[in-house]
C-alpha cells in the first residue's frame, strides 16, 4: 500500500486540459487536487478537490500516473494523478484561484509551481502510448 500526499485530476477537453490557480497567484496554473485529508481514501480526496476547486463532480476515472519521487519542501509528497473519464455540473471555484480550459504548457512552463510534476505526468502518458490530442 503506497502512502499517498496528494492526488491530481486530469481533464481532457481536445485539445485543452482542465487547470486552477493556486490560490495567491491567479497567474500560477495546475492540475486540480491536493492533499488527503486524515483517514480519506485517494479516491474521496480527488472528487472532494475536485468539487471544491472546479465545481465539478467526478463520475469516471482512473489511476494514470503515480509519482513516488515527487518531492516538496524537502520531504516525501508521493502523489497519484486520475484520468477524468467523466464529469458533470459547471465550472465555478469555491475557492480563491482561478478554473479554466488551458494548453497542457501553460502547467509545464518552468515559471508554474509543480511544471516539474507535470513534465513527468505527460512523459509517462506519452510513454504509455496516451496522446493528449
Amino acid at each position: 500500500m503506497v502512502n499517498l500526499f496528494s492526488v491530481t485530476a486530469l481533464f481532457i477537453n481536445g485539445p485543452l486540459i482542465l487547470a486552477v490557480s493556486r490560490k495567491n497567484n491567479p497567474n500560477d496554473f495546475g492540475l486540480p487536487g491536493g492533499k488527503l485529508d486524515p483517514g480519506e481514501t485517494p479516491e474521496e480526496a480527488l472528487c472532494r478537490e475536485v468539487l471544491e476547486e472546479t465545481g465539478l463532480k467526478v463520475k469516471d476515472f482512473k489511476v494514470a500516473f503515480e509519482d513516488q519521487d515527487r518531492v516538496e519542501g524537502g520531504e516525501s509528497r508521493p502523489c497519484r494523478a486520475y484520468l477524468v473519464e467523466s464529469w458533470e455540473g459547471e465550472l465555478e471555484t469555491r475557492e480563491a484561484g482561478v478554473v479554466r480550459w488551458v494548453e497542457p504548457s501553460v502547467i509545464t512552463d518552468p515559471t508554474t509551481s509543480f511544471h516539474e510534476y507535470n513534465i513527468r505526468l505527460f512523459t509517462h502518458l506519452k510513454k504509455v502510448g496516451f496522446r493528449l490530442i
